[in-house]
């Protein structure tokens, strides 16, 4: 049996797992949780890590195979949805999305990503994971003094998330993981066998104080909310606790009481063979879900050492060998017919480039007379009144104070109708979907794409990106669903008389 090793750390701790697979299984051998040195981002901090690792294992993780996490804090994460595109084709398409929208993801970034179940038609959803090149460096830094060298470099949540999966009995049913640390908690959305949305809050205490669990519990309904839009409006059907009954007491009574879903523990050491449990089991569970994933002979779902890449074109040296060889044979073979023959080729090759100089500007100028054309038939297909569009999504849209759009464009659709694609930022992802749900209706078709939380120095917290598919309609119809007052007031603005001003036309 192979003998592997999984570490990982947060700004309290630095764990390690050292175990064997076995039958589907872990042997485990060592497990244990060392203090963050002081100053531990500093090269200093970094080489005290490393030292107090290598004392630690002190020789147990002799040439094992070695899998590290890193948390929340060290990467860039973007959730997004790109065209459907091949294999080959899929990793530029995701690197340049991610830059645009996270601008914290530089070009010296290295990028994995995960994609989510199976492409549409049209898009393919991915979640894109990003490490500056320099904090990856500081990692293999640490091991380096540790004395091991890493065979992946992964992220905990989705670690997290596949030990969990190991133990449900539907692999395939939508849950909540809840995974808490000294300082943090990551929560995590399983759906369809994958981790298809995750997020890290700070919370201390969570697991054996009131208050502190009491806070979680707004955290993970808000978690709830957000994950509607990644599993495909399946509900979370469970709640999965990673550690033990009594590592958690607080919590399990807030999650019993304040969700209407089933409330169950996994024990990451429970299924394995352990003679020894480390104190705080649940901590482990990245632990434990690196080794089964590697044990079982399946890559990380995210491995900074190993991204998924535009494929290396194949080494086509020797077939140009050969090609030349068979090419220069044949010119010296036929080398008496070709001189003769050149004068005749030359008047050949002249006629030809001159009809082909003609065809070519024959062919652009029916180019451009067909983009014309084609500009005036998408014009008349799609007749949409893009001022009372405008209008009727302005008197719809939520009040400055709970939304704010910061990009919007319009277009039309060739085969009819209009399109608008929005940016904006909103106090909470329920206005999102209060929005959606006013704004739905025979005309409008609204789809959210995305909603991500980011930290934000005012009370917009939360990004979404939202695309709108608006059907031609007449202009009476614009104001047929309005109280009779608003309708009036409209109807006399078409006439030539400019409407009141009211708290809807006010809105941004």
């Amino acid at each position: 049996m192979a003998r592997m090793l999984a570490i990982d750390w947060d700004a309290h701790e630095a764990r390690y797992l050292v175990a064997a697979g076995r039958s589907g299984k872990l042997a485990v051998e060592t497990a244990g949780a060392l203090p963050m040195p002081a100053g531990a981002e500093g090269v200093g901090g970094r080489a005290a890590l490393g030292d107090a690792l290598r004392q630690a294992l002190a020789g147990k993780a002799a040439r094992a195979t070695t899998i590290v996490a890193v948390d929340r804090s060290q990467i860039e994460l973007a959730s997004m949805s790109v065209p459907r595109a091949s294999e080959a084709e899929l990793p530029e398409m995701v690197w340049n999305q991610a830059m645009r929208s996270n601008s914290a993801i530089g070009e010296d970034a290295v990028l994995d990503f995960v994609p989510h179940g199976e492409a549409s038609a049209e898009s393919q959803a991915v979640t894109a994971a990003a490490i500056p090149r320099v904090r990856l460096e500081q990692v293999k830094e640490i091991l380096d003094a540790a004395g091991v060298g890493p065979k992946a470099v992964t992220v905990r949540p989705y670690a997290t998330g596949a030990m969990v999966l190991e133990s449900l009995a539907e692999r395939e049913s939508t849950c909540l993981v809840v995974n808490v640390l000294a300082e943090e908690v990551d929560l995590m959305v399983l759906s369809g066998g994958e981790v298809v949305f995750w997020r890290t809050v700070r919370h201390a205490n969570a697991s054996t104080e009131s208050g502190a669990a009491r806070r979680l519990m707004a955290e993970i309904g808000r978690t709830r909310v957000v994950a509607q839009s990644h599993t495909g409006g399946k509900a979370i059907e469970a709640v999965c606790l990673c550690g033990g009954l009594d590592e958690h007491p607080a919590l399990i009574e807030a999650l019993q009481d304040g969700l209407p879903v089933e409330v169950t523990l996994v024990d990451p050491f429970a299924d394995q063979e352990a003679t020894q449990r480390p104190e705080n089991p649940g901590r482990y569970a990245s632990l434990v879900g690196m080794l089964l994933t590697e044990s079982a002979g399946r890559s990380q779902a995210i491995d900074f050492l190993h991204p998924r890449q535009v494929p290396a074109p194949p080494d086509r040296r020797r077939t140009y060998v050969l090609a030349g060889a068979a090419a220069a044979l044949v010119v010296l073979l036929s080398g008496y017919q070709a001189w003769s023959s050149f004068a005749e080729y030359d008047s050949q090759i002249e006629t030809l480039e001159s009809r082909l100089d003609d065809l070519d500007d024959q062919f652009k100028r029916a180019g451009q007379r067909q983009k014309v054309i084609a500009a005036i038939d998408s014009w008349s297909a799609s007749d949409v009144n893009w001022l009372d569009e405008l209008r009727d999504l302005s008197l719809r849209f939520p009040s400055g104070r709970d939304a704010m759009v910061l990009r919007m464009g319009m277009s039309q659709e060739a085969e009819g109708g209009g399109a608008i694609d929005m940016v904006g930022i909103v106090r909470d992802p329920v206005v999102v979907s209060n929005f959606e749900n006013n704004l739905r209706d025979d005309h409008h078709h609204i789809n959210s794409r995305h909603m991500q939380e980011r930290v934000s120095e005012n009370s917009y917290t939360w990004h979404f990106e939202s695309s709108i598919l608006v059907a031609p309609r007449e202009s009476d119809e614009y104001v047929s669903h309005l109280p009779a007052q608003v309708a009036q007031e409209s109807g006399e603005a078409s006439a030539g008389e400019p409407p009141p001003r009211s708290a809807a036309n006010n809105r941004r």
